[in-house]
């Protein structure tokens, strides 16, 4: 299982914590089940706002996804492209099916 912290920076240069990505590793067909869940935090803060309003309304329950990369696609762009992945997998020494 793999869990990302998802943060944002706000105008002032303060950063909010939003939520957590929780993946898990890709099975034999390398699928990845993966879900975001919003901190209870970002959700009664004053400036927050939906991060995907179509997929990921603000609420407390957690958003699965079905999307092959177990990630949803609003966190796509923050990802490392393939270019960087290939640079964290030599630098972990993790194998390519990760």
């Amino acid at each position: 299982m793999i869990r990302l912290l998802v943060n944002l920076t706000l105008p002032d240069g303060s950063t909010l914590f939003c939520g957590e990505i929780v993946t898990t590793l890709p099975d034999s067909r390398g699928m990845i089940q993966g879900a975001f869940r919003y901190a209870p935090e970002y959700l009664q803060h004053p400036l927050a706002f939906p991060l995907d309003p179509v997929n990921l309304p603000l609420h407390s329950k957690e958003f699965r996804t079905n999307r092959p990369e177990g990630v949803h696609a609003v966190f796509e762009d923050a990802l490392p492209d393939d270019w960087g992945r290939n640079l964290l997998i030599k630098k972990a020494k993790l194998g390519r099916g990760f």
